[in-house]
């Protein structure tokens, strides 16, 4: 399996727990303490640079599924062709 794919696993696998926080929590700052303490245990597991990786990983992929669900979800202007 390609690193790409193995990406691709892994957010599938965690958008309903990540869903399921924040729906759970009553505002953004619940979710984020909330989160925060769950994974809390990543810093002694992983080094500060991997996590940053993660971090840009993750911030480079959220535009681009907002992006490509806009397309998706969008009905077309103008005439049908």
């Amino acid at each position: 399996m390609t690193p790409l794919a193995q990406l691709v696993d892994a957010l599938i696998d965690t958008a309903d727990p990540v869903l399921t926080v924040t729906d759970n929590a009553s505002d953004d700052e619940d979710a984020q303490a909330l989160l925060g303490a769950m994974l809390a245990r990543l810093e002694g597991l992983y080094a500060p640079r991997d996590l940053l990786i993660a971090t840009a990983v993750l911030e480079a992929v959220t535009p681009m599924l907002v992006e490509t669900n806009v397309l998706l979800t969008t009905q077309p202007v103008g005439r049908p062709v």
